[in-house]
């Protein structure tokens, strides 16, 4: 199917939007005092790298796969 230029880049304002939201509510994540373990806190390092990447390495925009959201592993 071939998508007009708004089309598309409606699509991309979408999963910008999203991503942003995902960041949001990771952010936490990668705080200093954060309750998680180091392990985790790489973990979600790299799903939030994953997420910036995703409108670089994508050229179709309804294509977009995100990321799995790490597993939250809390400090004993």
């Amino acid at each position: 199917m071939k998508y007009s230029p708004e089309q598309i880049a409606n699509k991309w304002k979408s999963i910008k939007k999203v991503r942003e939201e995902l960041m949001l509510s990771t952010d936490y994540t990668q705080m200093p005092d954060t309750p998680i373990t180091d392990e985790s806190k790489a973990e979600f390092a790299t799903y939030r790298q994953i997420l910036r990447d995703l409108p670089n390495v994508n050229s179709d925009p309804f294509n977009v796969r995100f990321p799995f959201l790490p597993k939250y592993i809390k400090k004993s």
